[in-house]
């Protein structure tokens, strides 16, 4: 039951931080067109959509696009498939358990956990064929630097 509760709160963060991100954009965009437009009239419409522009719509795509990558990630995969799209983030993890961020927006990360191919003297090492048991939904977090 708490993991039901932290992947739901992970979507809520995600969720709420696109909406942050169209909405900075947004600002960005009236602001620029303030200095060049001293017309401030209101959008004839209230639906939230009739307000996005072409790089909001853009930018979702490209949010869609990533999360799309990560729930490709799935269990029964080797690990050397994960590294087409994911790389391991900083901090400490065991070679079975660790946390992936997405090449092409490092916010974007999963849990994954591993069964172990062979065993190896130096606890680190990854190996490729390391076997996904499970993956987390895909969430959004600030990095982590070591």
């Amino acid at each position: 039951m708490q993991r039901f509760v932290l992947l739901s709160a992970h979507r809520v963060a995600l969720i709420a931080a696109i909406a942050l991100f169209l909405i900075a954009a947004r600002c960005e965009s009236q602001v620029a067109g303030s200095s060049e437009n001293t017309s401030s009239a209101a959008p004839s419409n209230n639906d939230p959509a009739s307000v996005l522009t072409a790089i909001d719509v853009d930018r979702m795509k490209w949010i869609e696009t990533i999360l799309h990558e990560a729930e490709t990630i799935r269990p029964g995969m080797p690990r050397k498939e994960l590294y087409a799209r994911f790389r391991t983030e900083g901090g400490i993890y065991t070679r079975s358990q660790q946390r992936y961020v997405s090449k092409r927006c490092p916010y974007i990360k999963i849990d994954v956990t591993f069964k172990l191919a062979k065993q190896y003297a130096d606890p680190s090492y990854e190996d490729p064929e390391d076997i996904i048991v499970t993956v987390s939904k895909p969430y959004l977090q600030w990095s982590i630097m070591d």
